[in-house]
């Protein structure tokens, strides 16, 4: 299990230091474990959003979180990172993951995002800029396969998918990446190029296979995804044919006609896509393809946002997840979910900072000087499934939603409910659960206060020597455990001797199953070790 801790922080009463918060975060996850460990930090400003990004490998008697805490500091100090996070930005974020050694291989090079880092033209109503576009991702559990065209597509067959839809290598076995290049190909609000090419992947496609000339997807099968040039050609009739009508100029939630210029808009780039013919592909669509593609396209632009893309893929994928994103064009905003894996953020309405993390502990430490936690914290369902998106307002996309309000209802599940928990705060929180809807009071419900906070393990201890120290009175524990004929231990060991003995008296063959072993992590590691030994 790969937990997550993270800060988000808005500076307006005073806080301990955001690193001070992140070590004692990370100091509570790895009690757990941690062999390696990674720090992500974004913070938002009028000019740009700048993100300072590390990964490091624990050594044998060294702590994760003092690790990574001094990497990120020796990133950040090279590119102005600290300077930009610690005084006063508009908001920031810090993301932080440690990774148990229990699945598989230590890899720093596993540890990075698909898509490449951007910086397009992003286009907003009544504001166009230049500015940087990715995302940062953090995922517990494991990424199985998603579905795509009604079919469940394997991990390694989705990286291939990824690979000639975005134009960009990935020579990584890691499932976090494969999530990472998801979100890249889905999140598209903002920005013609994506949008267009989200559109031709729902609108146009009709198989995963559509990339490979109806081949099974293969490294060596051929690669008929559209191509960059194609991509652009359309996204520049797009993006000047919006920029030509009188939706720049429109405020969503104040002209009464924002609708109309909208289907205006959709009508218009209908008889240019039939009139001309951008590329050879598209003189084969029928005219029903070409106006859905335009709707699709124009409704992700609108509306296709990190948190939009996150309930899509929850409904979508297979395997469990404890996820956070967060994106360069969204400022000062974490996308949580669970389905799973737990995962769980605190909040105060009197304090301007968040927490998260998938350890329940972790959210606990104190923020400020008089150790008080934050008073409320709440777990996201990861039995059925939620997503959750904390941080400022998202007028903007709440307000758009509007205009695909009777699509939406048709759905298979109804709006995400927005909550803004304190009128002195710009905070607002998104909550979109698998199973059901849930309004503001349902939501109320289901947090709960935190009384007092996390002790804090003593700092600056030997690692190891403490586990050395602590080896004589755990050997002393089992022994007992193991002594005592009421112990669960000694009744579930008698239990498993008497159905073994049984199983070996039933044996009809040499190829008959005899017993099979389950575990998690350690305990399946352990299991294999007896497997081994019986055989």
């Amino acid at each position: 299990m790969d937990p997550d801790s993270c800060t988000i922080l808005e500076y307006t009463l005073p806080l301990l230091h955001p690193l001070k918060l992140v070590h004692s975060q990370c100091t509570l996850t790895e009690m757990r474990g941690g062999q390696s460990a990674g720090l992500a930090s974004v913070s938002w400003s009028d000019s740009d959003a700048k993100c300072v990004r590390t990964r490091k490998i624990v050594s044998k008697r060294d702590t994760a979180c003092n690790t990574i805490i001094k990497a990120w500091r020796n990133v950040a100090n090279r590119s102005g990172g600290v300077r930009s996070l610690l005084y006063a930005p508009e908001s920031a974020l810090l993301m932080g993951h440690l990774r148990f050694a229990t699945s598989s291989r230590n890899m720093r090079n596993q540890w990075r995002l698909l898509p490449n880092p951007q910086q397009p033209t992003k286009l907003s109503f009544q504001r166009f800029e230049n500015k940087s576009s990715g995302h940062v991702l953090t995922h517990n559990g494991d990424f199985d396969a998603v579905r795509l065209y009604d079919k469940v597509v394997p991990m390694k067959q989705v990286g291939l998918w990824l690979e000639r839809i975005l134009h960009v290598p990935s020579h990584v076995d890691s499932d976090s990446a494969k999530i990472a290049g998801y979100f890249d190909a889905f999140t598209t609000k903002g920005d013609w190029y994506k949008s267009a090419r989200r559109a031709w992947i729902l609108a146009v496609a009709k198989s995963e296979n559509d990339i490979s000339g109806d081949h099974d997807l293969s490294i060596n099968a051929p690669n008929t995804a559209p191509t960059e040039a194609e991509v652009s050609s359309w996204s520049r009739l797009m993006e000047e044919t919006f920029m030509n009508s009188e939706l720049p100029t429109l405020c969503p939630q104040a002209d009464p006609s924002f609708v109309q210029a909208v289907r205006k808009l959709e009508k218009s780039l209908v008889t240019s896509f039939s009139n001309q013919k951008f590329t050879q592909s598209m003189e084969k669509w029928r005219h029903a393809q070409i106006e859905a593609f335009v709707v699709e396209a124009v409704t992700s632009f609108m509306t296709a946002d990190m948190y939009t893309t996150m309930g899509t893929f929850l409904r979508c994928a297979n395997g469990s997840f404890g996820l956070a994103v967060s994106s360069a064009s969204e400022e000062g905003a974490v996308v949580l979910a669970a389905l799973g894996q737990p995962m769980c953020f605190s909040i105060d309405p009197a304090t301007n900072v968040v927490l998260y993390g998938s350890e329940s502990t972790a959210i606990r430490v104190p923020v400020q000087e008089n150790n008080a936690p934050l008073r409320y914290r709440y777990n996201l369902d990861d039995h059925d499934g939620e997503a959750v998106r904390v941080g400022t307002p998202n007028y903007n996309q709440v307000l758009v939603d509007a205009l695909f309000s009777a699509e939406s209802q048709e759905q298979e599940h109804a709006f995400p409910t927005f909550v803004k928990f304190s009128p002195h705060i710009n905070c607002e929180i998104g909550f979109d659960s698998l199973l059901e809807f849930c309004d503001a009071v349902d939501i109320a419900e289901k947090f709960t206060v935190q009384m007092s906070a996390a002790t804090l393990p003593t700092q600056n201890e030997d690692m190891v020597a403490k586990d050395l120290a602590e080896i004589p009175e755990t050997l002393r524990d089992i022994t007992r455990d193991w002594g005592d004929s009421e112990s669960a231990n000694t009744i579930a060991a008698n239990d498993f001797v008497h159905l073994f003995a049984e199983c070996r008296m039933r044996h009809g063959s040499d190829n008959a199953l005899d017993v099979i072993i389950t575990g998690i992590e350690s305990s399946l590691w352990l299991g294999e070790q007896v497997r081994q030994d019986m055989s």
